[in-house]
């Protein structure tokens, strides 16, 4: 097809060819693949005589068993790489029924044709196989109980009697995940640490002392102003939770009278802080465990008696959102290693969406770089849910083997590499040049604005940027598990991007909080101006705000310093500072302007104009942000580039210059990414005009996104413009 065709046209071409609804929201007909500038891939069911008969500018080729399979994934299970896959996901093909697939499987498990290979020894291992199809309606069917002793040569052969199946189209191995394992709220919020007499936070150790606290107002100005999590629910998948410990005690016999540990969802929400707990695995926590750490860096506020009325004198274990509340749902068996999430993450986020739940935090994974079923499921559910975010550490491998080879790049783990989500790494935690946290030899703490040295490392294996946001996780007090003991305050250290990342999960619910509260545009709070923030908003706002790191801290005898700079895949935009994408009256003197829940149809555009004004405003630079919650990748066709489907572009002129400035420090447009964000300094009177623009839209007819601009922003106009290239009704071919 010529230049000006593009991902929505191609699309139609081929709906127009094969039959089938372009706007179908579950593309039951055509499932896209891939699509840039030079190509639109997709998959359709057609007969021989419709593929023979197909245009000369379509290139058609037939799914055979081979193609069923994601890259190397046959080489890598004979080479004994993937010797504990617990299940395999099997994408149908469009127009498929999904009862009739399972019925067509299940037939074929159990009388396998005399042609095939499969070993005699491997039929009792299909005989014990689980099948079922998915709970919300996906073309998925599940097969489950795979014997973890079982030879690769029967592995393969069952897999490989699965892909013969023409309803099959691909088949996604479901691989097991791991946990990834202080003071943060002052970090994140204002980056400033003064304690109420205006002295530093630099004594050793740095926490202020019980009679000199830390100054809110300059500190944790969120906080100050009634911005502390109440209302929001997050769900949290970890480990296990000691519901007994002050951080989540509750006194209020409603609560616990209506209160159970089980599968069925219950949930009360009369409950100061554990409103659900969901027992996949079970209903304990290891000793000083891993998910109440993580709970606790969320939203843990100590209260001695278990009461709505906390022990409020500054305590440094206290979560980010420290009046919210926690769905929990386990999935760690006690006293072992490994966790166990559902075959489809919907399942778990669906537990407590119907009661309010809008984050999740997640802090674990798997050391794979690429998107996998984990991370299409959180793509699939966030783009149905567009009011939902989910939160990813990025993992632990940032410095390799610890053999000096620091800042290893691509060990962003799944599903850190999901398009929609945060992806958070871990930065150091205290000051700069204070302990108590790098004390061995001559090493001492480089502070929050150096990266911390096992913080995992971009990009993805598509090439976009991950993490996403950066936020301390270098030994973070909080919450420890006492199981079996009511009513304890324990506390304890722990340190990696599972820290990091329910600190950034907290800071998230603040923002919910700011919108939702009204505190929006006025940096007041105004009941009347109360608004629901997208998931791409609450994204895009973090992001607006984050600062880049002065460098990385390697872990060697010295403490090394390693440089960085915004988007080189070591720190992605940066570390969380709110307080530089959100007004507060009395403690900044930026304006924000957001755009949420707009959407577009390819080559149409929103034109946004702001006349900057430091009148009254201290601020050099304008920062912008564009995040759109993209369709989620198909099946096991991994993507090696081009993993965004539908791309927008963001690109900022300024009256003081005619050059066009990009995002991402891009010197052109940014066609890998769905988050694009640009930073350019500013003077009175300037006038600033960010374009967005659809430039190709390969998956549905539209697509939403959020925009959030801060700065000295004086007057601001926007304006729709439909560009040259929209889509036709049918395209021209090359």
């Amino acid at each position: 097809m010529d230049e000006e065709t593009l991902g929505t046209d191609r699309l139609q071409a081929m709906a127009d060819h094969f039959g089938g609804v372009l706007e179908d929201p579950g593309h039951a007909d055509l499932h896209t693949l891939h699509n840039s500038d030079s190509a639109t891939c997709a998959i359709t069911s057609a007969t021989f005589t419709a593929a023979e008969s197909a245009p000369s500018h379509m290139a058609i080729h037939p799914i055979t068993p081979s193609l069923k399979f994601p890259q190397n994934f046959l080489s890598d299970l004979e080479s004994g790489e993937l010797d504990d896959i617990g299940g395999v996901r099997l994408v149908l093909c469009p127009k498929v029924e999904p009862t009739a697939a399972l019925s067509s499987l299940s037939s074929l498990l159990e009388s396998p044709p005399s042609s095939s290979d499969i070993l005699p020894s491997c039929l009792s291992t299909l005989s014990s196989l689980t099948l079922s199809p998915s709970s919300r309606g996906k073309p998925y069917i599940f097969v489950e109980a795979i014997d973890q002793t079982l030879e690769a040569g029967c592995l393969q052969d069952t897999l490989a009697l699965m892909a013969t199946l023409p309803s099959v189209c691909s088949l996604e191995p479901s691989l097991p995940v791991k946990a990834l394992n202080r003071e943060a709220a002052w970090i994140t919020q204002s980056a400033n640490c003064k304690t109420r007499s205006n002295k530093e936070c630099s004594n050793t150790p740095w926490l202020p002392s019980s009679s000199d606290k830390l100054d809110s107002a300059k500190s944790t100005p969120f906080w100050d102003a009634g911005i502390t999590g109440r209302g929001q629910i997050l769900q949290i998948s970890d480990t296990g939770l000691d519901i007994d410990n002050q951080y989540f005690l509750d006194d209020d016999t409603s609560c616990s009278s209506g209160f159970s540990k089980d599968k069925t969802g219950s949930s009360n929400l009369q409950c100061r802080k554990v409103v659900q707990y969901f027992a996949y695995v079970d209903t304990t926590d290891d000793e000083n465990g891993h998910g109440t750490h993580v709970v606790g860096s969320v939203l843990g506020h100590r209260s001695s008696t278990g009461g709505d009325t906390p022990n409020d004198s500054w305590d440094d274990s206290n979560g980010l959102a420290k009046d919210a509340r926690v769905a929990f749902f386990d999935i760690g068996q006690t006293g072992y290693d490994g966790l166990s999430t559902p075959p489809d993450l919907a399942t778990m986020f669906d537990a407590s969406y119907g009661i309010g739940a809008r984050i999740h935090s997640a802090s674990w994974g798997r050391s794979t770089n690429y998107i996998t079923s984990n991370d299409m499921d959180i793509d699939d559910y966030m783009y149905d849910n567009d009011d939902y975010l989910v939160l990813v550490a990025a993992g632990n491998s940032g410095d390799g083997d610890g053999a000096q080879t620091w800042n290893k790049p691509n060990t962003v783990g799944s599903p850190a590499c999901a398009k929609n989500i945060l992806s958070v790494g871990a930065t150091q935690s205290g000051p700069t040049g204070t302990g108590p946290y790098l004390t061995s030899g001559s090493k001492v703490d480089a502070g929050y604005e150096y990266l911390a040295s096992f913080s995992s490392r971009g990009p993805t294996q598509d090439g976009r940027i991950k993490p996403d946001i950066v936020a301390p996780g270098y030994f973070i007090k909080s919450a420890g598990a006492r199981m079996g003991s009511s009513g304890g305050s324990e506390t304890t250290y722990m340190a990696g991007t599972s820290m990091a990342t329910p600190v950034a999960a907290g800071v998230a619910a603040l923002v919910r909080d700011y919108f939702i509260q009204g505190f929006y545009p006025t940096g007041s709070k105004v009941p009347s101006n109360s608004m629901v923030p997208s998931g791409a908003l609450v994204k895009a706002v973090m992001i607006n705000g984050a600062k880049p790191l002065a460098g990385i801290q390697n872990d060697d005898s010295s403490g090394s310093i390693t440089s960085s700079s915004e988007y080189d895949f070591n720190q992605g935009f940066g570390r969380i500072q709110l307080n530089g994408a959100l007004p507060i009256v009395g403690n900044n003197d930026i304006k924000v302007f957001v755009v949420d829940g707009v959407s577009l149809t390819q080559a149409q555009s929103e034109v946004y104009t702001f006349k900057i004004d430091t009148s009254s405003c201290s601020s050099n630079e304008l920062v912008m942000t564009l995040v759109w919650t993209d369709p989620a990748t198909t099946g096991s066709w991994r993507c090696i580039n081009n993993c965004v489907y539908n791309d927008l572009d963001l690109k900022v002129t300024k009256s003081s210059s005619q050059s066009t400035i990009y995002p991402n420090g891009k010197s052109g447009r940014d066609s890998t990414d769905n988050v694009e964000r640009v930073r350019t300094t500013v003077s009175d009177g300037e006038t600033v005009t960010a374009t967005v623009t659809a430039r190709s839209i390969g998956m549905n007819t539209r697509q939403k996104f959020a925009f959030v601009a801060s700065g000295c922003i004086g007057e601001e106009d926007d304006e729709v413009v439909i560009g040259t290239n929209a889509p036709t009704t049918s395209p021209t071919p090359s």
